[in-house]
């Protein structure tokens, strides 16, 4: 019976072991779609802050955080870095709530009217 059948190309067990060992499995994709979209979370969250300091604090910590444990494999440990980061998402948007409450005026440093002019440009 084995004899009698017709032999594959090559490029048929290439693909087979793509499908089958290289590609991500479902959940892995779940899970990548649900970091990037809790990374999201938090970098929208913290640019609603009124504060320029808490805003670029906030950017800053949330950024290192993720990429601290960017290379994290573990299924487990990956669940429960998401539900802390759930929990500091919520976090945030209670503080900038707070933040919104006690604004003062902006900065200098956001105010792009008070730029100085930079060397290259408005040359003659």
């Amino acid at each position: 019976f084995a004899q009698n059948r017709k032999r594959l190309p090559p490029f048929f067990f290439l693909l087979n072991f793509f499908f089958f060992f290289l590609c991500p499995t479902p959940s892995i994709m779940a899970t990548r779609s649900a970091v990037l979209s809790l990374y999201k979370q938090c970098l929208r969250s913290s640019l609603q802050f009124h504060s320029y300091n808490f805003r670029n604090y906030a950017l800053r910590r949330s950024q290192e955080r993720f990429r601290e444990h960017a290379q994290e494999t573990n299924p487990e440990r990956i669940q429960e870095l998401l539900d802390v980061g759930r929990k500091e998402v919520g976090l945030i948007k209670r503080q900038t709530t707070i933040n919104r409450f006690y604004a003062a005026d902006e900065l200098v440093i956001e105010d792009p009217t008070h730029a100085p002019p930079l060397p290259w440009m408005n040359r003659v």
